[in-house]
């Protein structure tokens, strides 16, 4: 005689909650797992934006200190031209003071170095003036890409606690089997990877300061000119 199998309803309703309860554990861990690589490759955008905002920023004090010293040089040459300028001066009164034809030829002599002199020194003055003002554009350029680079920085900062926030209630709703409070942790971690992701395309579309000036002025590109 065949066995007859009696279900009894109540059971066959525990093994569903059961089955049920195992898809919503395996579900979050699921979850968590991919928001927490998420998180990790998102932070890693997040300190490669700071870490070249602190590049900029100290090649911004390099060239500072170069555009100075070149600014000095220039003022150094400057006072230099004054000198030789009144040297000259001086010769030129001689000059005219002077009936002597031997004297007056020895010291026109003189003047003619010193404006040869002057005109050498004075265009070095200038060039030394002008790759200042290079520099300092540079230095420009260099905070300003810096500072660009908070933006995405800042905007991923704000977003990871959020994506953190969502991992964590996600882990209490496999604890209390509140179904609702992974609704809510998945709002908070849409809108974190959503902020953090914003902040990747800003940093990865923005504008090129250092980039433009370099490509203007191919001569310091590789570095600041000595």
């Amino acid at each position: 005689m065949a066995e007859i199998e009696i279900t009894n309803p109540a059971d066959e309703l525990l093994e569903e909650k059961a089955e049920g309860g195992d898809k919503l554990t395996l579900r979050i861990a699921i979850t968590t797992v991919l928001l927490a690589i998420v998180a990790v490759v998102l932070s890693h955008f997040g300190e490669e934006f700071a870490d070249e905002g602190d590049d900029h920023k100290t090649m911004a004090l390099m060239v500072k200190n170069d555009a100075n010293r070149k600014r000095i040089a220039a003022a150094n040459q400057w006072s230099y031209f004054q000198s030789k300028s009144t040297k000259q001066s001086l010769a030129e009164n001689v000059i005219a003071l002077s009936s002597d034809d031997a004297v007056k030829t020895k010291w026109q002599a003189k003047v003619d170095r010193y404006e040869k002199e002057k005109a050498e020194i004075k265009a070095n003055a200038e060039r030394l003036d002008r790759e200042s003002d290079t520099l300092e554009l540079k230095v420009t350029a260099c905070s300003e890409q810096a500072e660009a680079l908070t933006v995405p920085e800042d905007q991923i900062k704000l977003g990871m606690p959020l994506i953190q926030i969502g991992i964590a209630l996600a882990s209490i709703t496999a604890l209390t089997r509140v179904r609702w409070m992974l609704y809510v942790a998945m709002v908070f971690a849409v809108i974190g990877v959503g902020m953090c992701a914003y902040g990747v395309y800003l940093g990865k579309h923005l504008p090129d300061h250092v980039g433009d000036w370099e490509k203007a002025n191919p001569a310091y590109a590789s570095k600041p000119a000595p």
